[in-house]
């Protein structure tokens, strides 16, 4: 008798997830393969940045995956899963109780909010397209009223990471293009600020790459603030930081992090910082060998380690490769392998074409690593059709969301 198997999101880590079991499905290991996510489509998301801009359209980051499981041949389920029982091996969603004779968690992370809770719902974050979207529309607004009143617009990014870096920069460069005006006028117009609580920013970036990125995207006319807050929204156009200045005029983004989500936080397991899952080097939970862990969701370590894996593409697909691959191990009675990924660096891209980081261990800044940023994007992207359409999306020299073509349907 077949048994059913159960991937829960359709991120890097479900997808990757997803395509080793089918893989070992076409071996002869006879199983079902269910992906269940709440959305239908699966978002790109280092693209993300890139939709405050309007480099690229936001249908050449969405994949469907729907048509995705129908071409596998694996059941695709849209709920939103609200609780998984780890013992029966069960999950809960709208459509009832399910159970499997084996599990992939690749839930991903949310936003952390930080105790600012009363923030979500009037904060904009980064975490779909939708959210892309309306990020460039609001800024593009708020910019533009004020300079009918004559005033100068303050535009706030809350967390002073990589995604804090990015956003920034794409808002930077989305002015810059629409209003023609070179970067070194562009803060009369609007002062971009990114605010950072702790007394540095971009944590787990090496000092020398960290000061080059600080004044790289200061010739883009951003600044950066660091031990700094914001404490109150007071109203859709007014903050109060948290050393008592009032900014009006001001749309502020939240950046500040991830960790995860309530489904999660709810198992009643060891966790790690950000809430992640502690897991066993062959990625399955502790005491469940037939419960796997992938993609950022997973704590996982290299061997003899202490600190967990940064949250990465890269560890998201090998976690989640190796997590069907280990799951269908345990179906068959094989042995399982452990998680030792190559790690191939990092890199902080600027919208205006400079970026910084570590790739194979040689430190590179400038051109190089943001044309490399972007070749990797392509590679891993899902599909060739988005893969053809982001790449020409990047070709294109004017601002792609104004298109005619450009659509508004997101998921």
């Amino acid at each position: 008798m077949s048994k059913q198997v159960t991937v829960i999101g359709g991120g890097f880590a479900g997808l990757a997830a997803v395509q080793e079991l089918t893989r070992r499905q076409k071996a002869g290991l006879d199983i079902r393969i269910r992906l269940v996510d709440r959305q239908p489509c699966s978002v790109f998301l280092p693209l993300l940045p890139d939709l405050i801009s309007g480099r690229i359209r936001p249908r050449h980051l969405c994949f469907d995956l729907r048509s995705h499981c129908r071409r596998l041949g694996v059941e695709f389920l849209q709920q939103e899963v609200r609780h998984v029982d780890l013992a029966g091996k069960a999950i809960e969603t709208g459509a009832g109780r399910s159970v499997s004779d084996g599990l992939v968690l690749a839930l991903g992370c949310e936003t952390n909010w930080h105790g600012h809770e009363h923030f979500k719902g009037v904060l904009p974050d980064l975490k779909g397209a939708a959210e892309g979207v309306a990020i460039r529309t609001r800024a593009w607004e708020l910019v533009s009223d004020c300079r009918r009143r004559g005033t100068r617009a303050n535009i706030i990014v809350i967390g002073g990471g990589y995604a804090g870096f990015e956003i920034a920069s794409h808002i930077a460069a989305m002015l810059h293009r629409r209003l023609r005006v070179p970067y070194s006028r562009l803060n009369q117009i609007a002062d971009i600020v990114i605010l950072e609580v702790m007394d540095h920013v971009l944590h787990g970036v090496n000092d020398a790459l960290r000061d080059w990125s600080v004044r790289a995207i200061g010739h883009y006319a951003v600044r950066v603030e660091t031990k700094a807050s914001v404490q109150q929204v007071v109203d859709a156009t007014t903050l109060r930081l948290g050393d008592g200045r009032v900014v009006e005029d001001a749309l502020a983004v939240w950046s500040a992090g991830v960790s995860a989500g309530p489904v999660a936080q709810e198992l009643d397991v060891p966790k790690i910082r950000e809430g992640r899952l502690a897991v066993e080097p062959t990625l399955n939970l502790p005491g469940h060998s037939e419960v796997f862990i992938a993609g950022d969701l997973a704590g996982a370590r290299h061997p003899g380690q202490q600190d967990p894996l940064r949250m990465g593409i890269q560890f998201s697909l090998v976690g989640g490769t190796l997590a069907g691959r280990n799951l269908a191990a345990t179906l068959s009675g094989r042995p399982m392998r452990e998680f030792n990924p190559a790690d191939l660096g990092y890199i902080v891209p600027l919208a205006p074409g400079r970026a910084a980081g570590v790739v194979l261990g040689v430190h590179l800044r400038g051109r190089l690593p943001y044309l490399l940023h972007y070749v990797m994007c392509l590679y891993r992207s899902w599909g060739m059709a988005n893969r053809a359409g982001a790449f020409c999306d990047l070709l294109r020299k004017r601002d792609a969301s104004v298109s005619p073509s450009f659509p508004t349907p997101i998921v």
